[in-house]
This record gives C-alpha cells, structure tokens and sequence, in this order.
C-alpha cells in the first residue's frame, strides 16, 4: 500500500481470516447477500471467501464508488451487511468509506461490519462449509452500467469455479512464481485473477493498494523487481497513464514472463511501450467480460501454448468457447466483414 510496507499472507492464515469473518456472518442463511466496500487489503478477499464458505452470495463494489453508486447496488442486490473498512488510500489522501457506507445505508435495515488492516473484530470458529450446489449462486457483479443503470450478473458456484481455475491455468502457470493483478477486487478481473483463479491454481498473487503511479510512475516497476513477479494482468487505461511521462527510467531487474492485458483496445503504441519496458518474454491481449466471468478469447497462454501474436488481435476462443459474428439479422459473417460479437456457446 501507499502507507504501510508488505504484508505477507499465508494460505493458512487466510483461512484463518476467513473463518473469523465468517463467524461474524454466521447468523446469516444461505443465498442471503453481503455487500463488501473495501480497498485492496487481505482482508477484503477473506470477507469474499467468508461469504462462499457460508453459501452467502457477496457483491463486491468498487471502493472509488460513492455514495450514490452503492446506494443503487444497496437498493438492487438487498444486502444483510456490508463490509467495510475506515478509510482507503489513493495518492496520499485516505478516503473515508466507512463514512460512505454509513451515508449510504441510511433508511435501511442494513447492517454495517468494519475490518481494518490486520483487525478483525471476530474470534476463530471452525466452522463447516456449507454443501453448496453447483447452481447456487456465489457472487453478484455490476457492469459499469453504460447505458441505463448498472445491471447485476450473477455467477454460480460450480460453473464460475471451473473456469476461474481453467483459464487462469491455461494462461498463467503460477508455480513457476508470483502473479501481480492491477485490478482492483471490484471487476470481474479483481475476482477472477486477484483472488480466486489465482489461489485454486495455488499461486501467490500481489495485491497493491492506492494509486498504481503514485509516489511515481514507475512504482508498479518497484514492486514487480521486488517481489519477483513473473506474470502481469493490467489495463490498457493503466497503461496509456504512465506513458505520458515517457519511458521507465529506472534500472529495474525484472523477471517477467507473460504481460497480458484486457478491457479495451491497447493499440500499437501502448503495445510496443509495454514490450520495451517490461522486457517480458511475452506481451499479448485478451478478451473477456463481467459475464462470461473472465478472458475467453487469447492468443494462448504459458500451459497452453502460444499462437503467433499479432497486434490488435485477441486471438481466438478458448476451448470450449463458440464465437460468432453476425449482422444486425443474427446472419454469420465472412472474415473481414465487421458485425456483432455473440458468443454461442459458454464456457
């Protein structure tokens, strides 16, 4: 984070985080939700893994929200409790969530539960997980909502499970070292990569709070030689950001394998800055979004082979995934004719 040095978890003490939280959950049924407004710490993965562990269904809002964002998610998902924490940090000023919450939930029955950094305010229960289904639900997620209001997508516990672990498998082989996601636990990337593709493939993944060119533009390049990161997942939006203030001038000993980027064009130029500076052996683009629960279209991956890249091209379907494109009729296109992107079939 911007304020505090490293924190290192172990899988046994996440687990350890997580059953704690989840005694605090208890009095809760399965399928009810719980909303969780938190920055990037531990805790906020431990508080999604308390909720699945109990058959809770957990929504995650994005911590840059404000009140009104929540408000509507509050209004639309019908929470039990939401999560919270005091404050995050983003470019040296720490903003006040808990007071959000607080303003948010006004007029409603909703509870508020605040963890803070390393605190957690519930002893351990070894409690049972509950025997979910694979059609039950795990999480709700809400698209940015472009046009009308934010709409809610809903993953199942079985379906989203296997392809969190499938595809990240597929493109990133995490034993081979650390894994570093810029996305924030609020999109659909931050589930997938941050957290649960990440630890079903037993990788160590690198969570990084505040503004990612904050005190400088080159502080993502500080943590990646420090930590020794082999895999990097980052936006296109990021990575226009630093280039403004032109190449990493730093000497960074870097070790990185595969950079991959997703959530919007990156264009040639963003392409060939990313290759330059990150010096990874392999930089390419990927396709995915909140509904299909992660990438479904690559050029490959480190276990599964790579196609030749080709800038501006995110490869093909993944196995399992049947791609189309069609006119406004649903009519197939020939290669070369621009149309619609449907997918046929899911994962």
């Amino acid at each position: 984070g911007e304020e505090e040095g490293p924190r290192k978890i172990s899988y046994n003490q996440l687990r350890d985080m997580t059953l704690r939280i989840a005694n605090g959950l208890r009095d809760l049924k399965s399928g009810d939700r719980v909303m969780i407004y938190m920055p990037m710490i531990p805790e906020a993965g431990a508080a999604m893994l308390a909720s699945s562990w109990l058959g809770l269904v957990h929504s995650v809002v994005f911590s840059g929200f404000g009140v009104g964002a929540l408000r509507t998610r509050i209004e639309d998902a019908k929470p039990s409790v939401i999560i919270t924490s005091e404050y995050t940090v983003r470019r040296g000023k720490r903003i006040p969530l808990k007071e959000i919450a607080e303003e948010a939930v006004k007029g409603t029955n909703v509870k508020l539960i605040t963890l803070g950094r390393g605190s957690i305010p519930f002893e351990r229960e070894n409690l049972d997980p509950y025997p979910s289904r694979s059609e039950d639900p795990l999480f709700i997620l809400y698209t940015s909502g472009t046009t009308g209001k934010p709409k809610g997508v809903v993953h199942n516990v079985g379906s989203y499970s296997v392809w969190a672990y499938a595809h990240v498998r597929w493109l990133f082989n995490l034993q081979e070292g650390a894994f570093l996601s810029t996305s924030d636990v609020g999109w659909i990337n931050g589930h997938s990569y941050s957290l649960y593709g990440s630890l079903l493939n037993g990788g160590n993944v690198v969570w990084y709070e505040g503004a990612p060119d904050f005190p400088s533009y080159e502080r993502l390049w500080e943590i990646m030689e420090k930590e020794r990161v082999k895999f990097l997942w980052t936006a296109p939006t990021l990575v226009r950001l630093l280039m403004k203030n032109g190449e990493i001038k730093g000497s960074y000993d870097l070790k990185l394998k595969i950079v991959v980027t997703a959530g919007e064009l990156l264009g040639s130029d963003a392409y060939d800055w990313l290759v330059r500076n990150t010096n990874a052996k392999k930089v390419f683009e990927v396709w995915g979004q909140t509904e299909n629960s992660g990438y479904i279209a690559s050029s490959g991956g480190e276990i599964l082979g790579l196609l030749p890249i080709k800038k501006g091209s995110v490869g093909l379907p993944l196995p399992s995934i049947d791609v189309s494109v069609v006119d406004e009729e649903g009519n197939p296109l020939p290669p070369g004719k621009p149309g619609y992107v449907i997918v046929k079939s899911p994962s």
